[in-house]
């Protein structure tokens, strides 16, 4: 597994400092939270098309990456499904230029569950060629009404495309009831990505705390994650503005990088087999990734 960090919340810290944060860190990608934002990928911006590719080789010197970028609409919003589709379209563009695998795309809270799956379906349908064209995987988050990671995995199977996958944010699906082992037995192999944050409740407040200092199970969570040899990104998604004066690079970086290190496992020593999306057969190793094994050795 390889740790990142979202950008959402750091933008006036600026591209290269947040970069550099997170190179000192060790960690290996820098996720942008919202690709549309002009301070993003604006004219002059570091994601501009002009100069993505600078940008990319700044982070590559860094030894980082872009490791998801989202595509900053909401998929249960039918308002505007033409306009938001061309965010989509944009993002999985520039995540092309970039060679970035993955653009997320989530929902909002309080929406009718048939309509929003419905206008998902429809975002989802006019993009996902694009998508597999590209070689870019589009990640549906689990927020909003797909929290009900059953109801998502309904959802997904419509399309069963190698390049629609799961964003799994076990802060959300914890909230809306559901257990890591829960959600891993209704998602298996959907999931590609894990956004982590964490929070206590008291008196049915909601307050986001440091990972790791709060309620989310984070044994079971990891323990669900190795029952699928997950081995991707856990990404921090912390926004400093919830922190006050602990909302700073010098704290939330290196408390999040330890902290995940600490519980990372450092080898999986029993196979588990992968199911394949459609749940008929099942994979040694995680479908169309390069193994480095010679032909004996798989044999």
């Amino acid at each position: 597994m390889k740790i990142s960090i979202s950008n959402y919340g750091w933008i006036e810290m600026g591209f290269q400092e947040f970069a550099s944060a997170a190179a000192e860190q060790e960690f290996s990608g820098i996720e942008i939270h919202d690709i549309s934002d002009e301070a993003v990928s604006g004219v002059g911006a570091p994601f501009s098309y002009e100069r993505i590719e600078a940008s990319v080789r700044v982070l590559a010197a860094k030894g980082l990456e872009i490791s998801m970028i989202g595509a900053g609409c909401d998929i249960f919003d039918g308002r505007d499904i033409d306009g938001s589709s061309e965010k989509i379209l944009r993002a999985i563009d520039i995540a092309k230029s970039m060679k970035c695998r993955y653009v997320r795309i989530s929902g909002s809270d309080g929406c009718d569950p048939d309509t929003a799956r419905e206008n998902t379906i429809d975002y989802i349908g006019r993009v996902i060629d694009s998508a597999t064209a590209a070689d870019v995987t589009i990640l549906v988050e689990t927020t909003g009404i797909f929290a009900d990671t059953k109801f998502l995995c309904e959802t997904l199977n419509i399309f069963a495309n190698d390049n629609l996958a799961v964003l799994w944010n076990p802060a959300a699906t914890k909230c809306a009831g559901e257990s890591p082992e829960e959600t891993i037995q209704n998602l298996g192999a959907y999931v590609e990505y894990v956004h982590m944050s964490d929070y206590t409740i008291e008196d049915g407040t909601v307050t986001p705390v440091l990972v790791g200092e709060g309620e989310l199970p984070m044994d079971e969570i990891m323990s669900a994650l190795r029952s699928v040899s997950y081995d991707g990104y856990l990404s921090a998604l912390v926004n400093p503005a919830d922190f006050g004066e602990l909302g700073i690079p010098d704290i939330v970086f290196p408390q999040f990088s330890n902290y995940i290190r600490g519980i990372i496992p450092k080898s999986h020593k029993e196979r588990v087999y992968l199911e394949n999306r459609s749940r008929t057969g099942k994979y040694i190793w995680k479908h169309g990734e390069l193994i480095k094994k010679t032909f004996s050795e798989v044999l």
